[in-house]
Formats: C-alpha cells, structure tokens, sequence
C-alpha cells in the first residue's frame, strides 16, 4: 500500500510577492513569504516554483525577485515574468538579457498572453523561448486564454502548435493544461518530448466535474509529460496536496511520484547545467 504521506510535490505555481499583494487583494494575506512558509509546512511541500507576474502586481522587481525568492522561501525556486514587447527581439542583445536572468537565479521564464497582451503569432516569441532554452531557462506560458477582447484564434491550439513547430525542442511547461480542454492538448503536445503539461489550477478548479475522467486518464497513461501545482494564492498547497492524493487509485505510485514530482524536478535540473 502506498504511503501517501510520504509523496513529494513539487508545486509547479506558486506566486509569492514582496510586497505580500496579488492581483485581486481578496489573497493579499496569502502572498508574503511568511504565508508561504506556512502552506508548505502545512502541506509538507519541500519545493515550489515561485513566478513572478510583472512589476505592476506585488513589488516584483527583475533585478530582486530571484534573491528575494531564494533568501526568503527555502525550496522555492524564482521564474522571471517576461514581457516579449520589452525583451530584446533576438539576436546578441536577447541572449544577453536571458544571460542575465540565469546570472541571477532564475530557472525559467513566464510568459502570460492575457496580461502582456500578445498572441502565440507574436512575431518574437519563437526567438525568445528557443534563446531561454539554450541560455539554461525553461519557458512557462499560460493557457488560461479567456475573457473580454482576446483573440482566441491566435491563443488557440492550432497557433501554439505552430509556434511549438517552428522551434527547435525546448523546454516548455504548459501551465494550466489547456485547462478544460487537458485532454486534446495532451494529444496534441505529445510528438514535443521537451514539453510537460502542467495541470496547476485545472486540477482544483474544476474538481467534481466531467474533466476529472480525462485528468484520471492522464494520471493513467500520460505520466511521463504532466505535472501539478496550486496556482497559489487562488488555491492552497494543501488544496493541492489533497487533490493530488485523490488521484492516486488512478495510476501507479511510480507513475504518481512522476506526475507530483519526477517531471519537474527533472526540468529544474536541466536548466541548473
């Protein structure tokens, strides 16, 4: 029997912020490092990505949130927000400014359609991600692409694929899955070997509804290309911890210390080389 006390999770989504502010103050209690500290001791959660969402929410700074992270939340691990209309478009200057992000701590980037306003058709996010890659960063991109005056042609699938086609492999974590869409999107990421399928969010938001099938046939038979996380502070890392030992009829443990831990943990260790 599979002692599920004994499960690491590493949380793919977490958003810690100096300022201890969120984007809706309904979670400003829940941001500051202190907070933090205590879902993961409360959830016996050892390691995090901690994401940072641009200057505009939090006290996020590029220059200080990868040591703030690193000083302040044992286990956490910094991602710098990335706005693709302030970066660099390619060329020397790019692979500088992704230098300068390794140099400082980061182990990846995020990128966020919705709040930085572009599509998967932006003419420089190819460039950016397959630089990120080969500078030692993994490229975070949102799929939550829903709400007032989005494009949701260009956010769609189809357009990510393209985007996914015209590069060379790199690494590539999917937050949220596609989220009521997980299960296509599984199909459709599985010829890239390089991209894991994250489930933060979708896996607590949509809890009890029909998606909760395709998340246990993912849990059954995709364990090699999906990971978990909380989306903090929407959701708790207790909620995910919860959540995730739900699942766990649904596959093996081997396969379930993949999904919760393995394939993460994997990719940090790739950009740390």
């Amino acid at each position: 029997m599979f002692n599920m006390p004994d499960l690491q999770i590493f949380d793919s989504l977490t958003h810690p912020t100096p300022e201890g502010t969120w984007l809706d103050s309904r979670y400003d209690h829940l941001c500051s490092a202190e907070a933090l500290r205590r879902q993961m001791d409360e959830a016996d959660i050892r390691q995090l990505l901690a994401v940072g969402m641009g200057e505009s929410v939090g006290g996020y700074r590029e220059a200080r949130y990868a040591d703030w992270v690193r000083t302040s939340i044992p286990g956490a691990l910094p991602v710098a927000y990335c706005d693709p209309s302030v970066f660099p478009s390619s060329g020397p200057e790019l692979r500088a400014r992704c230098r300068s992000l390794r140099d400082a701590g980061y182990v990846g980037i995020k990128l966020h359609p919705r709040l930085g306003g572009f599509t998967f058709e932006n003419e420089s996010l190819a460039d950016l991600i397959q630089t990120a890659d080969e500078t030692g960063l993994f490229s975070m991109i949102c799929t939550y692409n829903y709400g007032k005056g989005l494009d949701l042609d260009r956010l769609s699938l189809g357009r990510l694929t393209k985007l996914l086609n015209s590069l060379d492999d790199p690494r590539v974590i999917l937050l949220h899955g596609g989220t009521v869409a997980a299960l296509e999107w599984a199909e459709a990421v599985r010829m890239w070997p390089n991209v894991l399928l994250d489930l933060s969010f979708t896996i607590l938001r949509f809890k009890g509804s029909s998606l909760d099938a395709d998340l246990r046939f993912l849990f059954r038979t995709f364990d090699e290309r999906i990971c978990v996380g909380s989306d903090h502070p929407q959701f708790s890392l207790v909620e995910l911890r919860r959540r995730v030992q739900e699942f766990a009829q649904a596959t093996t443990p081997d396969k379930l210390a993949k999904i919760a831990y393995r394939n993460l943990d994997r990719f940090v260790t790739e950009s740390s080389r």
